[in-house]
């Protein structure tokens, strides 16, 4: 008997965007390298994280004073933003469930961007210290590697196989 995991489009989509930027294992991962081949300006400053996308002009900043893996999550959700949604929340022309469906959205794509499908292959999410290898591996925070570790167990599909 083995476990399979049936496939969501956000897992192909963001495995999709980070292979053809020839990103494919963990280490690979650089907010900077993924902003240049985006052509997304990326800053660090002592300012709470925002987005902007505005005709041409994509900017992401990160609040530098977060820990570092409260950094990438930071960025993979604010490049949700410049890749998912359109208008800007701080201006008050958006209705705030739609605010509320975007920040849902966001959190969700931080999950599978931070921890891509096919960068996991060869992690056993049944070890004791799953979350501890990944939180290294990933350069997230442990919470973000349970929340993403669980969702993946929602959805191993259970089969026989001969």
């Amino acid at each position: 008997m083995n476990y399979y995991y049936r496939t969501l489009s956000l897992d192909q989509s963001v495995s999709k965007l980070l292979k053809d930027m020839g990103i494919h294992k963990p280490h690979e991962i650089s907010e900077k390298r993924i902003c240049f081949k985006l052509g997304i300006h990326l800053v660090y400053s002592n300012r709470r994280c925002y987005s902007i996308d505005e005709d041409d002009f994509k900017l992401i900043n990160i609040d530098n004073r977060l820990p570092k893996p409260k950094q990438r999550e930071a960025f993979f959700h604010e490049l949700c933003h410049v890749l998912r949604h359109s208008g800007n929340q701080l201006n008050g022309q958006i209705p705030k469930p739609f605010i509320n469906l975007q920040e849902y959205d966001a959190k969700r794509f931080t999950q599978y961007a931070a921890i891509p499908l096919h960068m996991i292959d060869s992690i056993n999410l049944n070890s004791p210290t799953i979350l501890l290898e990944a939180s290294a591996i990933f350069q997230v925070s442990t919470e973000t590697c349970k929340h993403r570790f669980d969702q993946l167990k929602r959805n191993q599909l259970y089969a026989m196989t001969h």
